[in-house]
C-alpha cells in the first residue's frame, strides 16, 4: 500500500519512549507511525496508572491490531 517506510518521528525517540512508557506499540517493520499516533491521541486522555500496549499482526495478508 504505502512504498515508503517512516522511522524518524518525535513522539518516537528515545527521549519520548521513557515519557510515555505506558503508551507503546511494536513497529510495523521500521515505521513507527502507529506509535506515534497513538501517544498523540492518547498522552492527555490516558491516566498515568494505566497503559497501551499495541502490537500489528497479519492475517490472511491483512494488517489488524491486537494485545
Amino acid at each position: 500500500m504505502f512504498a515508503k517506510e517512516i522511522s524518524q518521528m518525535t513522539l518516537t525517540n528515545d527521549v519520548t519512549n521513557r515519557l510515555f512508557d505506558h503508551i507503546t506499540a511494536h513497529p510495523f517493520g521500521l515505521d513507527n507511525t502507529f506509535t506515534a499516533t497513538l501517544r498523540a491521541v492518547l498522552h492527555s486522555r490516558l491516566p498515568a496508572e494505566e497503559s497501551v500496549n499495541a502490537a500489528l499482526v497479519m492475517l490472511d495478508g491483512y494488517m489488524t491490531t491486537a494485545d
